[in-house]
């Protein structure tokens, strides 16, 4: 009887340790993507910044416009 008594702790030790291993495991790849994201969300975001300081089509004719009036006011 001693023996079924050891043997069902050691199974359950033993199985705990395998579900904490893989829960470890599932913790590690979950924080791997979350790191991931984080790092394409920074990218991004340089990515639009970078964009922003770029002049646009309209920027340039806006800055076109007031050249052609300052001539216009000089001629």
């Amino acid at each position: 009887m001693l023996y079924y008594i050891l043997a069902f702790v050691l199974g359950a030790i033993i199985s705990g340790l395998i579900v904490y291993i893989f829960k470890e495991q599932q913790l590690k790849e979950l924080e791997i993507e979350a790191m991931q994201a984080v790092q394409a969300a920074y990218d991004r975001g340089l990515a639009d910044a970078k964009e922003a300081e770029e002049p646009g089509f309209g920027e340039i004719l806006n800055g076109v416009g007031s050249v052609a009036t300052i001539i216009g006011l000089l001629g």
